[in-house]
């Protein structure tokens, strides 16, 4: 009903609320669902929810800053909240308050059935649309087009979609012994990904170390294709260790083995955290790169924590995987928290860092991405106001307040040198029939 409510008049409301009102449903109605049985009434289940909803709808709030009516959900932003909600849902499902620490076998049950009920819930939501797609194309064979043009509406599309992932959670949520059997299942499957995984690290390390780092920086994805490799390792690792109270699902020799070829994972973390450095050297930080040095410090942290357990001896198979993972999960939790509210969000500290090197002559005006700054308008839109007035004694001065005053007016434009780009391929380009030239119009549409 509230995603209802807010599909009619989102575009009279401010930015702000718009993205508040939205924020605190997704967290008050996916807390409640996800917390079930994790509170010993349903008061303080329902205020919990109620101040997580409260909560982020202050983060919604800080997302839709500087923007005018409706909203169009920043994708870093969004990802971000939704990542942070899941991380606390399921930390506050695994505290035990008596005790006053995280039981970790808790943790890993919630955290693993959330991860299925989500996709499950999606899942029946999906069939139920597919089904009145079906019973619409039905009426409308026979003359009465209005079922089809009901679930066109906007409104139609959150009260259904909305109930149906409610119902569908409840559903599976009344099916736990089900999940559980499913989660088994899919983890004892994912168990055995790990040795080879870990073969294909221990390989790539050996041929590069006779190909030297060179092709790998060459690719300008290097850093992206090592961070996916151990986010991997780290998926598996945890479905072989699963709540670290089972023995390990190898033979001995074949765990002792995977425990020493962990120790590959913290030099492809290295190696990553390389490439990025690079690439932010070369074009200085933005919002993308901040998110992107976040993940690659989590994802270090787990290789270097993970392989500790390689050189423990005693304490179980890879013991040191549970502290591990609830110390990230915690420090997770504040670095997310401050790059999405005012205290350090990404957004703002991607802006000024550009707009640095360009005072700072590291990069030619010509040279800049002014349509990055004239895309955001909480910081990039005042960012490229206060470059418009800029003064300085040099030419680059006066060509920085020109080329602002242009992006202002123009918008979202890129600038000479961005613009020419395009161009230049077109040049390239083979247009067909042969002998047949683009029009001005078309050549200026695709550039």
């Amino acid at each position: 009903a509230a995603l209802w409510l807010l599909a009619d008049g989102w575009r009279a409301l401010p930015a702000w609320a718009g993205f508040a009102w939205l924020y605190a449903i997704v967290a008050a109605a996916g807390s409640w669902i996800l917390w079930q049985g994790a509170f010993c009434t349903a008061l303080r289940r329902a205020m919990a929810a109620l101040a997580m909803g409260a909560a982020f709808a202050g983060l919604g709030a800080h997302a839709g800053h500087g923007g005018a009516t409706g909203f169009g959900v920043p994708l870093a932003h969004a990802m971000a909240a939704l990542v942070l909600g899941f991380v606390v849902i399921g930390l506050v499902a695994g505290f035990d308050a008596r005790r006053r620490r995280f039981d970790y076998e808790a943790l890993f049950d919630a955290a693993w059935r959330n991860a299925l009920v989500l996709p499950l819930a999606a899942g029946l939501s999906g069939v139920l649309w597919v089904l009145l797609w079906a019973a619409a194309w039905l009426m409308d064979s026979i003359g009465v087009p209005a079922p089809g043009r009901l679930l066109l509406q906007s409104s139609s599309i959150a009260l259904i979609t909305g109930s149906a992932f409610g119902l569908g959670s409840g559903l599976v949520l009344a099916r736990a012994a089900a999940l559980v059997t499913l989660r088994r299942f899919l983890l004892s499957l994912l168990t055995w990904f790990l040795p080879l995984t870990l073969l294909f690290a221990a390989g790539w390390l050996a041929m590069l170390a006779a190909t030297g780092v060179e092709p790998l920086f060459a690719t300008r994805k290097a850093a992206l294709y090592l961070l996916w490799f151990i986010l991997l390792a780290v998926v598996f690792g945890n479905a072989a260790f699963q709540s670290g109270r089972e023995p390990p699902p190898y033979p001995a020799p074949l765990a002792r083995l995977l425990s020493l070829a962990w120790l590959t994972m913290p030099p492809m973390a290295a190696l990553a955290c390389w490439a990025l450095g690079l690439r932010i050297a070369q074009h200085g930080w933005t919002d993308d790169r901040i998110w992107a040095a976040v993940v690659a410090g989590l994802l270090t942290l787990h290789a270097v924590l993970y392989a500790a357990s390689s050189l423990a001896r005693g304490g179980g198979w890879m013991r040191a995987i549970a502290p591990a993972n609830i110390a990230v999960a915690l420090l997770k939790v504040v670095l997310l928290v401050a790059l999405i509210s005012p205290l350090a969000d990404a957004r703002r500290l991607g802006v000024q860092a550009q707009v640095q090197r360009l005072l700072q002559g590291v990069v030619t005006p010509d040279d800049f991405d002014w349509s990055h700054l004239a895309r955001d308008p909480a910081y990039g839109r005042p960012a490229l106001a206060a470059l418009a007035a800029h003064q300085g004694p040099g030419p680059a001065d006066a060509r920085i307040a020109s080329l602002a005053q242009r992006t202002l007016a123009e918008g979202d434009q890129p600038g000479p040198k961005q613009a020419a780009q395009p161009l230049r391929a077109l040049a390239l380009a083979t247009v067909l029939p042969r002998g047949a030239a683009l029009d001005e119009d078309m050549r200026a549409w695709l550039a």
